[in-house]
Order: structure tokens, then sequence, then C-alpha cells
């Protein structure tokens, strides 16, 4: 455990940490998708406490802000917002329109 991760664990409680589950929950991805997004080296580092892993909320928060602000702010994102799928008329079953 690097330097930096004691003095942060040493700093939380449980009730001030969010789990694996809870951030899955929260942002409504699998909790596959976090993994990895922290495999990857995208998502902030876990406070590990023996085999646990634990995450500060305001970092997490803070990760999510900072991905949203990065995708609206490239030209596909904006073009997509631009982007408008018409309505198309639907056909009955039955009928030869």
């Amino acid at each position: 455990m690097a330097k930096s991760d004691c003095a942060t664990a040493e700093n939380a409680n449980a009730a001030d940490v969010w789990e694996l589950d809870d951030i899955a929950k929260k942002y409504r991805v699998s909790v596959r998708t976090v993994q990895r997004w922290i495999q990857r080296g995208q998502f902030p580092r876990p406070i590990r406490m023996g085999r646990n892993r634990f995450w500060i909320p305001k970092q997490v928060i803070a990760w999510m802000e900072r991905r949203g602000e990065e995708a609206q702010a490239t030209p596909a994102a904006q073009n997509l917002a631009n982007f408008i799928i018409p309505d198309r008329p639907r056909r009955r079953r039955g009928t030869n329109q």
C-alpha cells in the first residue's frame, strides 16, 4: 500500500467509503464495467484493507464529472447531440401498406 493510500485510509471510516457494488449501483453499470475501468487505470485508486477495496465517494464523483465533461467536449458527442432520428410510420400487421 502506498504511503498516500495509508493516509487516506486512516481518515476514512466505513460510512465514508464505497465498495465496488455501491459504485456499480450508483452509476447503473455492471460490476465488470467498473473492474475494466480499474484494470485500464481509468478509475481512481482504491483503498485496500486486506483483500477488500474501498473508494472515497468524493474521488469517484469528481472522476465521473470529469469523464462527463470530456465526453461532452468531444466532436462525436456534439454531433450525436444534434442527430435526431426521424419517426417512421408503423406498419400494421396483416395490411399491405
